[in-house]
């Protein structure tokens, strides 16, 4: 084979293993590039104030519960964000 196709070769498997790392980074959400997490506050079907985190790859990994207020909702993501950082892991199965 040529240099030159082993090189085009070489340059076609790099720009495919570039592309597919890419899609990691596009979350399932209108395709939307997140550059990190973030909480998404939002009304249920009861009309209460909910809060869900959104990984970067678009995964919803957590939902609050229902608050009456907004503000009570926006305490509640504070308090994750504070809380969960030095949180233990406790087992009980």
């Amino acid at each position: 084979m040529a240099d030159w196709t082993i090189a085009l070769i070489i340059l076609i498997v790099l720009i495919l293993l570039v592309l597919s790392s890419l899609t990691v980074f596009y979350s399932k959400r209108g395709g939307k590039k997140l550059a990190e997490p973030k909480f998404e506050v939002f009304k249920d079907a009861k009309g209460e104030y909910r809060f869900r985190l959104i990984a970067p790859n678009g995964e919803t990994i957590a939902v609050g519960e229902g608050y009456v207020a907004k503000a009570g909702c926006m305490n509640g993501i504070e308090s994750i964000k504070e809380n969960a950082p030095k949180a233990k892991i406790v087992d009980l199965t």
